[in-house]
């Protein structure tokens, strides 16, 4: 009797030992995955902010009207354009943990809320020193330096 228990115990042990084989071998391939979509998402996030900024500099109309001034509470990118008679200011800045854009007349009178955030970024450093323009774009656990001459003659920095 005890030789026919043994024989009908040992399928059910083989069974959970590999039942719990897989659901370890699931976990693991889950945390994994997790955490490479987290790291990608983190790395977009890091490249689409930098080449955004850097994109709407290289195609502003007259870089001779890019500057960098005080906005809200920090740094803010400032593109100046004409359209028909009327001067416009694209700013580029940080505000709630986001990078924000905010596009309107000169003279409007705007709040770093009034603009639309873009993409996630922590804080925004900018300096504008001999035509090289130079953004550091930080988040909670990286950062990255964009570096563009405003200069056409000179070259553009990665």
């Amino acid at each position: 009797m005890k030789k026919n228990a043994l024989h009908g115990v040992l399928p059910l042990l083989v069974f959970a030992l590999f039942a719990a084989s897989l659901l370890s071998v699931l976990a693991a391939g889950a945390h994994s995955y997790r955490t490479l979509s987290q790291r990608d998402d983190l790395a977009f996030s890091q490249r689409t902010a930098a080449q955004y900024i850097r994109t709407k500099i290289q195609f502003s109309r007259d870089q001779a009207d890019i500057r960098a001034e005080s906005f809200g509470n920090g740094d803010a990118l400032v593109i100046a354009e004409i359209y028909g008679e009327e001067t416009y200011l694209t700013r580029f800045y940080c505000h709630n943990g986001f990078l924000y854009e905010l596009f309107a007349p000169q003279d409007t009178a705007l709040a770093p809320e009034d603009g639309e955030a873009v993409l996630p970024l922590s804080s925004l450093d900018i300096s504008l020193e001999n035509d090289l323009l130079q953004l550091r774009l930080n988040w909670e656990d990286a950062s990255r330096t964009v570096i563009v001459a405003l200069d056409a003659s000179k070259e553009v920095l990665p």
